[in-house]
């Protein structure tokens, strides 16, 4: 038990040194995309609340899922559900949320979301 505890701390401070290194250079970008590996969804919360506490901005942060992805669209300035409805037009995605916060799932692959997402004016990471 104990063992087992200490690979939890471990894995718990791993992964906080990751999200601060990938909110470290996203920097001062107002838009920006992430695709993190080996996120869960309250990791990815936690990264896109990073990102915001820099850039005040919005993020969009995407994490594998079975055959697609889970995602988190948090921003500071606008409401994220008219963006979540643009996923679920364009993609068949599912989520939901609040003005500020939305999570779900999509189907659709990397390549496409970083073209969605770039034509939208944001950098991805």
């Amino acid at each position: 038990m104990k063992e087992r505890d200490e690979l939890k701390q471990i894995t718990s401070r791993m992964k906080w040194e990751k999200i601060n290194n990938i909110a470290e250079k996203v920097g001062e970008i107002p838009k920006a995309c992430v695709f993190a590996a080996d996120f869960d969804s309250k990791d990815m919360v936690h990264l896109a609340d990073t990102i915001l506490d820099k850039t005040g901005g919005t993020a969009a942060v995407f994490a594998p899922a079975g055959t697609g992805y889970a995602f988190v669209l948090m921003s500071r300035t606008e409401d994220m559900r008219p963006m979540a409805a643009e996923m679920k037009e364009a993609f068949g995605s599912k989520g939901g949320g609040k003005p500020e916060a939305v999570q779900g799932r999509t189907e659709a692959k990397e390549k496409e979301l970083k073209g969605f997402f770039a034509e939208k004016g944001y950098v991805m990471f």
